[in-house]
């Protein structure tokens, strides 16, 4: 959280890459056995709260990087840190793949087909798609 704020001045653009393996100071140097039970979440709506205004004053870019995994009561999917971030969010893209997108070449896996949607948007149309190719190595 610190380290977001004091960076704002200094970059253009800050990847904060991922939020569901963030830790923060109480859980760092506390114990094992401490409850820490929506911590991270009150920490996120905080910093999602605060980021917008200090982001236009800045004029720095903020990408969260998170993981969507399924709900425990079996309902649809959520994202680690709460849902501030979705409230907050300018934009917001879902990336996707599967094991049937890799392709081959000289018999070999020379990458995948990766899917983009756009899920929310404050300047376009929202629920927009489009595939494009993510190559492992250097291009030839």
């Amino acid at each position: 959280y610190d380290l977001i704020m004091e960076s704002l001045d200094e970059y253009d653009l800050i990847i904060l890459d991922s939020v569901s393996s963030l830790s923060f100071k109480a859980e760092i140097e506390g114990e094992a056995s401490d409850a820490n039970m929506g911590k991270k979440a009150q920490i996120m709506n905080k910093l999602c709260r605060l980021l917008p205004v200090l982001i236009e004053r800045s004029n720095c870019a903020v990408i969260f990087v998170n993981q969507e995994r399924d709900r425990f009561d079996g309902m649809g999917k959520t994202v680690p840190g709460g849902m501030g971030q979705m409230y907050a969010s300018s934009h917001t893209v879902r990336l996707s793949t599967d094991a049937k997108s890799k392709f081959q070449k000289n018999n070999e896996i020379a990458g995948h087909w990766t899917t983009a949607e756009v899920r929310k948007t404050r300047v376009k149309m929202p629920w927009r798609k489009t595939k494009f190719q993510v190559f492992y190595g250097g291009l030839e």
